[in-house]
């Protein structure tokens, strides 16, 4: 049986930004309705790993001691290419093909999608540091092709 807590600890819930805690515990209680957990201290595996699968769905990244940095968020991953990981803004550029500046430039209109990494944001409430997930990118650039102009 799994619990609440494990869930917690595997998302990094305690390194979490006061906002995301609301929005993850927002999350993490519609699952339990949806999967119709009724104790959170005993949690069969099936519903467990059904919750894993939605919250990585949602955008919460399983926190795992070899994906995080001294401060507890996510590091960049600008040389694998495993599944899960995430790119820096120079990496996801050089994997999308434009330049740093003009990646940077569609990233800020929110054209392409972002990690923020948790509890990291600037004075004006914008997320300073962002990654990348390969998924979205390939997912963003498949739908962003310009067909051909007709004359």
């Amino acid at each position: 049986m799994k619990t609440r807590k494990e869930i917690e600890e595997l998302f990094g819930y305690e390194q979490m930004a006061p906002r995301d805690r609301i929005f993850f515990k927002a999350d993490l209680e519609t699952l339990f309705l949806d999967y119709e957990v009724i104790n959170q201290d005993e949690i069969d595996s099936t519903p467990f790993q059904q919750i894993i699968t939605t919250l990585s769905n949602f955008g919460w990244y399983q926190r795992q001691s070899d994906t995080l940095t001294r401060a507890g968020g996510p590091k960049a991953d600008s040389v694998s290419h495993g599944e899960g990981c995430l790119l820096d803004a120079p990496a996801a550029a050089k994997y999308l093909g434009p330049t740093l500046s003009q990646f940077r430039k569609l990233v800020a209109k929110g054209r392409i999608p972002f990690v923020p990494v948790t509890g990291v944001v600037k004075g004006n409430g914008r997320y300073q540091h962002k990654r990348f997930r390969r998924e979205d990118l390939d997912r963003w650039a498949a739908n962003n092709v310009v067909e051909g102009l007709s004359r």
